[in-house]
């Protein structure tokens, strides 16, 4: 198995290891490891059958079954299934989904703890994951601003992104509704592995931050976005057939980017492993006093 840094601050593509061969669970450890320093995986030249992306993913812990159903692979709905192709004139799956930067599932009490997506058909052009990271922006910002940030919970719902995005599909009844309760997640959190903090923040389905109002708080999760994604810490992933990424969804930002879809196919499967409540850094003092 070859290692080489992606870039200078995350990621690190891995070759010469096939996961559905026999060395794979041997070298999961490895593999673990892997992602904790570098937060992103590209293992190249990969073949699966869905089974073998199931027995990949449950290496990482326990897949979750994709909230829509009607865009996962038949028999298997943990897999979501994004492409631009066809089968017997039907869409194969959905064509464009995540073209905003965000984090999976933030509207869960335990988010979505890694992403893998598994790319069968690659556009030559476009179609690239792009990614941003949350802990070197934290680790970058100054002691009054970090002090500032520990302690807070932002508060996120479900609700607010499906009723933001018609083609989820038809409106909810107050039952369905009632299944979504908002939930609140540490802005800083504690790596489970490194003990390193990091940033968990999402745009699309936040609501506020704790101890702010509402304007103050959204305002403050646009100024964090704005400087994570418009950072030196950031790469994009332009897909060959056969890669297999894998990121921490509670480091890392991600965003899909668009191609041509009348020259090219994109087909990938896609599948997420739940992961556990979110340790909140210690608090400041000072916020702790004010609180």
């Amino acid at each position: 198995m070859q290692v080489q840094p992606i870039t200078s601050t995350f990621g690190c593509e891995v070759r010469g290891l096939d996961v559905a061969g026999p060395e794979a669970g041997s070298a999961f450890s490895t593999i673990k490891n892997l992602i904790s320093e570098h937060q992103l995986l590209v293992i190249k030249d990969q073949s699966l059958t869905p089974d073998g992306l199931m027995r990949f993913t449950r290496l990482f812990g326990e897949p979750e079954k994709h909230i829509l159903r009607h865009y996962t692979l038949a028999d298997y709905p943990e897999i979501f299934v994004i492409s631009n192709a066809e089968d017997d004139g039907k869409p194969a799956g959905i064509k464009t989904v995540g073209y905003n930067w965000h984090t999976d599932h933030g509207y869960l009490p335990e988010p979505t703890n890694f992403i893998i997506i598994y790319a069968l058909e690659a556009p030559a052009e476009g179609g690239a994951t792009l990614f941003a990271n949350t802990q070197r922006i934290f680790e970058e910002m100054t002691e009054a601003e970090r002090a500032f940030l520990r302690g807070r919970e932002a508060i996120y719902s479900y609700l607010k992104l499906y009723d933001a995005k018609p083609h989820y599909g038809p409106p909810m009844t107050p039952e369905e509704r009632a299944k979504y309760p908002d939930v609140q997640h540490p802005l800083v959190n504690l790596h489970p592995e490194t003990g390193k903090e990091r940033l968990y923040i999402n745009r699309g389905d936040c609501k506020g931050i704790t101890g702010l109002g509402d304007a103050d708080g959204l305002a403050l999760v646009h100024d964090i976005f704005e400087r994570i994604i418009n950072s030196p810490y950031t790469y994009a992933h332009q897909y060959e057939p056969g890669d297999l990424v894998v990121w921490d969804n509670h480091s890392l930002l991600h965003a899909a980017s668009p191609f041509d879809m009348d020259k090219y196919t994109r087909r990938v499967h896609r599948t997420c492993v739940a992961g556990q409540r979110l340790i909140p850094a210690p608090m400041s003092e000072q916020l702790s006093a004010a609180m």
